[in-house]
């Protein structure tokens, strides 16, 4: 895509914060992928818990919870799988991707997740 706003995960996060000033941000909480840990046991394969990594989770006034992943650039949004979100939205109301304006046109990952497109505009604007 073109124009691409050049923002870091830090900025896009921020942007986010002053978009959704009533919501809570929570930066970089991992969890473990339990379902998975189970299927591998049961295989008889026997290694540590499955993490998995979120860039924030939003939390809003009406109690909605929010999984947030951040990607900065096209390359890191090509890397992203089931495997990696689906933890994520089996806790979380929704699940989003924050990026850059005019990164990407749709979600990485299956056609159900959102694309929240974030700019210097809007920190500087909110």
């Amino acid at each position: 895509m073109s124009s691409v706003t050049q923002m870091s995960a830090g900025d896009v996060l921020e942007a986010l914060e002053k978009a959704w000033k009533e919501s809570a941000l929570v930066r970089e909480l991992t969890i473990t992928d339990t379902r998975e840990l189970y299927r591998e046991l049961e295989k008889g394969e026997r290694h540590g818990p499955l993490k998995r990594r979120i860039d924030a989770l939003m939390f809003s006034p009406d109690g909605m919870r929010t999984a947030v992943e951040v990607k900065v650039d096209v390359a890191d949004a090509q890397r992203e799988s089931w495997a990696k979100i689906r933890p994520w939205m089996m806790v979380a109301h929704r699940f989003v991707y924050a990026v850059p304006a005019g990164l990407i046109d749709r979600p990485p990952v299956g056609a159900d997740q959102r694309i929240w497109q974030l700019s210097f505009s809007l920190i500087l604007a909110i």
